[in-house]
């Protein structure tokens, strides 16, 4: 008897301070790793974004292509009216009717795409050295808010054409985080309408 009590006794658990002491240490294993996984979170989102971003310049090459027509990809002026106008419709609208407005060029801050972009068919009467905004009768064949926390700029101001006959040759997009310690990239436009992605690091910023 008294040795099957001596057995109950030592395996009743853990005490209260061993149990103390392994919160301890969880806690700091957790608080080393929450900025590690943070920064891993936030690469992996703009590594998807950079992606997506290549895969629609190609798209659009292969659009002008098909209609030989110039189709122009703007800034969106605003995510908040992007996401409050557009909650139920998919990224790809194929729509003939304006649902936003390009971001205009105010002077400031040239170049900064700083909540995502939108493609459209320029109109067919366009002139040559016109850029217009997203106009009625323009169609919107894209629409591509930017994640958060991310940050866009292009290099040649506020808008890009993309020309069955040519494409904007040395202008490239930059894509950076918010979180320090995340690789931003770079999309170079080249001439044969295929992005080239490049890391963009402390000598090349």
């Amino acid at each position: 008897m008294k040795a099957l009590n001596n057995l109950n006794h030592t395996s009743s658990g853990l005490t209260l301070i061993e149990l103390v002491v392994c919160l301890a240490i969880v806690a700091i294993l957790a608080s080393r790793a929450a900025p590690w996984l943070g920064r891993e979170l936030a690469q992996n989102r703009l590594n998807t974004q950079a992606m997506q971003m290549r895969q629609d310049l190609m798209f659009a090459r292969a659009e002008a292509l098909r209609r030989q027509r110039d189709l122009v990809f703007c800034p969106l002026l605003d995510a908040a009216q992007l996401a409050q106008q557009n909650s139920t419709q998919p990224a790809l609208l194929n729509s003939t009717q304006p649902l936003l407005q390009c971001r205009a060029f105010d002077g400031r801050g040239q170049g900064h795409w700083p909540n995502g972009y939108l493609l459209f068919v320029r109109q067919a009467d366009a002139r040559a050295n016109h850029w217009p905004d997203h106009e009625r009768g323009d169609e919107i064949i894209l629409i591509r808010p930017l994640a958060a926390n991310l940050d866009l700029r292009f290099n040649q101001g506020h808008r890009l054409r993309v020309s069955p006959r040519s494409t904007l040759i040395n202008s490239s997009f930059s894509l950076t985080s918010h979180t320090s310690g995340v690789q931003g990239w770079r999309l170079v436009l080249i001439g044969n309408g295929r992005p080239r992605m490049e890391p963009i690091t402390a000598a090349n910023s």
